[in-house]
């Protein structure tokens, strides 16, 4: 999952292409049970932090949306 992050830190620029990341960070980080619950929550604010750094407020307000369902999975 750091190595996703990293991705999409470094190489995806569009605000519409890093909602589409995000999604599926989120979906895949709602799927996995690995993690323990410090690593979940760490991961978990990452991508709201990325969420917030959107450019546009419509699409940040869909990732915050998408990205909070992570806390109450």
């Amino acid at each position: 999952m750091s190595q996703a992050y990293i991705i999409f830190e470094e190489e995806v620029t569009e605000s519409e292409n890093k909602v589409n990341c995000l999604k599926l960070l989120v979906a895949t980080l709602y799927t996995l049970t690995c993690f323990g619950t410090e690593n979940f929550e760490t991961l978990s604010g990452n991508a709201v932090s990325y969420s917030n750094k959107l450019l546009k407020k419509n699409l940040q307000a869909e990732a915050i949306c998408l990205a909070s369902h992570l806390f109450f999975c």
